[in-house]
């Protein structure tokens, strides 16, 4: 009776744990969950840094089941901007997915998102559309290039933008929205 009780605990423990990255110091855990509709084969997603880069990938070349859940954990260095973009090869949505950060939600979605939608996070301040300062009229100085500030006029009206003058090269682009923004260096989208 003892062995089969032992024997029954261990699978049971097996069966319940999920794998998790060990992460090293300076780094992150991020994991990423996904369910599947019954079009499983049209879901992937890549993890990228500021630059491009791939970190981490899941789903690529067709190869998730329909109608079930994917999970996969990836470390990565700590205090770097992530996007997660989420893909349907289709165009008509799917399951629904998460993504944590060492343990906490960090984005997530589910249903009709198009062919894709993306989540930035563990972005500093000002660098993404998504964690823009929050400024009012006034003075403010961009800590760094391509420095993002969201402003919400008091009242209708004209509001003067200037910049540093003739000293240096400054784009301001004007957007109403952020969500699934893809910014590339021009003014598409922008709204004048």
């Amino acid at each position: 009776m003892k062995k089969t009780l032992l024997l029954l605990l261990a699978v049971l423990t097996l069966g319940s744990s999920s794998v998790l990255a060990q992460c090293g110091p300076n780094q992150v855990e991020v994991a990423v969950q996904v369910l599947t509709d019954a079009w499983g084969y049209e879901t992937h997603w890549t993890l990228t840094n500021p630059a491009g880069d791939t970190l981490a990938m899941g789903g690529q070349g067709g190869v998730y089941a329909n109608n079930s859940w994917h999970g996969d954990t990836v470390c990565v260095p700590d205090g770097i901007c992530l996007r997660l973009s989420m893909n349907d090869t289709y165009g008509d949505g799917l399951g629904e997915y998460s993504v944590h950060m060492d343990g906490t939600l960090v984005g997530s979605g589910s249903g009709n998102i198009g062919y894709g939608q993306f989540h930035d996070f563990n972005c500093p301040p000002g660098t993404t559309c998504s964690s823009a300062f929050v400024v009012s009229e006034g003075t403010h100085q961009a800590p760094t290039a391509n420095t993002w500030y969201s402003f919400t006029p008091a009242q209708n009206g004209n509001y003067e933008i200037s910049t540093c003058g003739n000293n240096c090269d400054t784009k301001v682009w004007v957007y109403d929205y952020c969500t699934n923004l893809v910014w590339g260096n021009t003014n598409e989208a922008t709204q004048y």
